[in-house]
């Protein structure tokens, strides 16, 4: 097992956001037990409002996307639920969209703009 610090979890008004920090450059498989405790985050997000910034994630691969539908199922299951990636670098960017994640997640080109997006839904 790693020794990674936990990725950043804060509040930005009503919404919950993970920021994975710069150790989170590049995402592995092996890197994932980091993050489980995130499933409790998401689970708890009240409201249900969970934004993922990935802007020190230069690198990510499949097993970090099939963990963000986790995450992403655990929030939008719940009424007024809400699932958002922002500031993805160019590569992590092509990946969602290559796979089609783009169209089940919300994906804003910064934390700025997720967070109005969000807030302008009558949850702030």
């Amino acid at each position: 097992m790693l020794d990674l610090p936990p990725p950043e979890v804060l509040r930005v008004g009503d919404i919950t956001v993970i920021a994975p920090g710069p150790a989170y450059e590049h995402i592995y498989e092996n890197m994932l037990g980091a993050f489980e405790g995130l499933i409790q985050v998401a689970e708890e997000a009240e409201p249900p409002l969970l934004l993922v910034d990935l802007a020190n994630t230069r690198h990510a691969g499949s097993a970090f996307l099939g963990f963000l539908m986790r995450l992403s199922g655990r929030v939008t299951q719940q009424t007024a639920g809400r699932f958002g990636v922002c500031s993805a670098t160019p590569f992590c960017r092509t990946v969602i969209k290559t796979t089609r994640m783009d169209t089940v997640w919300e994906l804003f080109d910064t934390r700025d703009e997720a967070v109005a997006s969000f807030s302008s839904n009558g949850n702030e």
